[in-house]
């Protein structure tokens, strides 16, 4: 027995997975009641699905690489078997690309509600940030996971990435284009370099942050350069 443990000594606790935070970007629905319960095909799938979702995304964020998450761990975790989660999804990938996706649809729906909301442009681009921020630091586990664990799904997540940092752009650019006809015309790409400058400053906030809080005092205090760079 090598092991510098006195004998009888209790076993070091697990470490806790990291959980999403509850209505951000996933919620997790009731448990389903056993036995014969008369809902409706749809709503049982959709509630497997969204467990589905929520377990990827927190496993995801605990290891960030795709690689060392399998179908039987999310279904374990999601409290499915592997037939209902193969009824849900065709295989783990098509399961994470759906949770991007989630992530993708809320970000971008908080980004455009925040765009028309001040009075001169860099005020405008500090809201534009701060939306975006402020939905990572309310939910840290579900950005961690596709800010920087999803790129071992390649290609396909990748593509996504381009697809919603160039609308992101576009809907900056059209939005300072439109209210402030006075200011100088910039092509897209100039937009895009600057979210691709501040998801690279999150993304290495995210891996070292330690909760919420901690993100939200580390992008608190870039944020006037973020902003900044679309100003």
């Amino acid at each position: 027995m090598c092991s510098s443990d006195p004998p009888g000594a209790p076993l070091p606790a697990a470490t806790p997975r990291p959980r999403i935070t509850e209505g951000v970007f996933f919620t997790t629905p009731p448990d389903l009641p056993h036995g014969p319960h008369g809902l409706a095909r749809d709503a049982v799938l959709g509630a497997q699905r969204e467990r589905s979702l929520i377990a990827a995304t927190e496993l995801l964020a605990a290891t960030s690489s795709v690689r060392d998450i399998g179908i039987r761990e999310i279904a374990r975790e999601a409290r499915l078997s592997t037939s209902a989660f193969y009824r849900c999804y065709h295989d783990k990938e098509s399961c994470l690309l759906a949770g991007h996706a989630r992530f993708v649809e809320v970000v971008h729906r908080s980004f455009i509600a925040a765009l028309g909301s001040a009075a001169d442009w860099d005020e405008q681009a500090a809201a534009a940030v701060e939306s975006v921020l402020s939905l990572f630091s309310a939910d840290p586990v579900t950005a961690r996971a596709y800010l920087v664990g999803l790129e071992g799904l390649g290609e396909a997540a990748r593509r996504r990435r381009r697809e919603t940092i160039t609308a992101m752009a576009t809907a900056l650019k059209n939005t300072r284009d439109t209210h402030w006809p006075g200011a100088e015309q910039l092509p897209v790409s100039a937009y895009e370099g600057a979210i691709v400058a501040i998801r690279h400053q999150v993304a290495s906030a995210l891996e070292t942050a330690v909760d919420g809080d901690d993100l939200r005092r580390r992008t608190s205090e870039v944020l006037p350069s973020l902003a900044r760079m679309l100003a």
